[in-house]
């Protein structure tokens, strides 16, 4: 269990440290930023068409099925959408990382509760820590339209800021594992 526990604490360091990065990146280029996740999500999302268009066909039982034509063909015409008119996507980049924000937090509002359940005094600094990453996702999801070279800048802060708070929290829970093995098992 500690294995695990530990393995959790390294992933979600590296998470925090490639989202910092990330955040400065955005700040630092917020138009260029913007520009090249459109471009690369775009190719993504053609170059995933074509795959799931060619690979697509099934056969089961004598029976030609097509599993991954359909996605392929939406994917394909969403990579074309995209590629059009990158400024599409601008306004959904931030409402998903704000996505990850709440749902990632949540999680931290649970460890916070299994702290406390173990007698752990500095349980409501992580509780704390995971309100407010849920308070920068929320603010991400409504108000994504501020301006595009504004919301890179806007995210590229709550990026860095959220991916700080995360490196705490987990040092806490890290600091405190022996305790919350406890709690887990």
């Amino acid at each position: 269990m500690k294995k695990i526990l530990n393995s959790l604490v390294i992933s979600t360091i590296v998470m925090s440290l490639v989202f910092i990065v990330i955040g400065i990146i955005f700040l630092s280029e917020p138009g260029i930023s913007l520009l090249m996740i459109s471009y690369i999500i775009a190719g993504l999302l053609i170059i995933g068409g074509i795959y799931l268009m060619a690979t697509g066909y099934k056969k089961v039982m004598g029976i030609t099925l097509f599993d991954g034509f359909t996605p392929g063909i939406i994917s394909l015409v969403l990579g074309v959408v995209v590629l059009c008119k990158p400024l599409t996507l601008i306004v959904l980049i931030p409402i998903i990382i704000g996505l990850w924000f709440v749902i990632n937090s949540t999680f931290k509002v649970k460890i916070s509760f299994n702290m406390k359940e173990a007698k752990i005094t500095i349980w409501w600094v992580v509780l704390v820590f995971a309100i407010m990453g849920i308070i920068c996702g929320v603010l991400m999801i409504l108000n994504p339209v501020i301006g595009a070279l504004t919301v890179m800048e806007v995210v590229g802060i709550l990026m860095i800021v959220y991916s700080s708070i995360d490196i705490i929290e987990i040092m806490l829970f890290k600091r405190n594992i022996d305790k919350l093995e406890k709690v887990f098992k």
